[in-house]
């Protein structure tokens, strides 16, 4: 008679293991990908709101993707006609909290 198997041996378990890895990673960048600069435009129009509680923003963009890796995207905003302002704002996957100025150098 055949012998019954009573559990899966350790590779089985290893590969199904990194199989469901694989899938969660791929979701994951896939999710976070999407809303990056759309979650940062909403940070930046917040910032604005409660720095000019009084004036209208009229525009806000951001950047796709941090190209520094500082966990920050760069964006600017223009309220009413005024110069635009640079801001860096958070990534979604970030513990950053809120927008800031951006850092210039002096040249």
């Amino acid at each position: 008679m055949l012998e019954r198997r009573k559990s899966f041996s350790v590779v089985e378990k290893l590969i199904g293991i990194s199989i469901v890895l694989i899938i969660f990673a791929t979701l994951l960048v896939a999710s976070v990908g999407k809303g990056v600069a759309f979650d940062s435009r909403q940070s930046a129009r917040s910032w604005a709101s409660q720095m000019y509680p009084n004036e209208r923003t009229t525009s806000v963009m951001c950047q796709t993707f941090d190209t520094d890796g500082d966990g920050y995207l760069s964006c600017s905003i223009r309220i009413n006609e005024y110069q635009p302002i640079a801001l860096d704002c958070p990534v979604i996957m970030s513990f950053n909290k809120e927008c800031r100025m951006s850092r210039t150098t002096n040249r």
